[in-house]
């Protein structure tokens, strides 16, 4: 398989990328500068080596420190008696942004 063909393919598994948006994106970084392409490797290798799942609600979180719980499950502050149940990982962030759950 050519580099092309495989890295569409790898583009295709991000949810919602079709064949065409996968061609696309491929072609964007065909034409993107090099030191682009080079941020967007750093950029995924460092999400790679700083991310870390929560020994609590198994969230992804990232962190420097050698954290085990993610910001959520070690705030103190929080009410434990609750628990929040969401489809998405993504949603959990958009609830702490409206402040509407503690």
């Amino acid at each position: 398989m050519n580099p092309i063909d495989e890295l569409k393919n790898l583009l295709m598994r991000f949810p919602g990328i079709g064949p065409r948006q996968a061609e696309r994106f491929v072609y964007f970084l065909l034409h993107s500068h090099d030191s682009y392409k080079q941020n967007l490797t750093n950029a995924i290798k460092n999400l790679q080596k700083k991310k870390k799942k929560c020994a609590s609600c198994e969230r992804f979180f990232i962190t420097e420190k050698n954290a085990t719980l993610c910001n959520i499950c070690s705030d103190k502050s929080r009410d434990k008696t609750q628990l929040l149940i969401v489809e998405k990982e993504t949603d959990i962030d958009k609830i702490e942004l409206s402040g509407i759950y503690n």
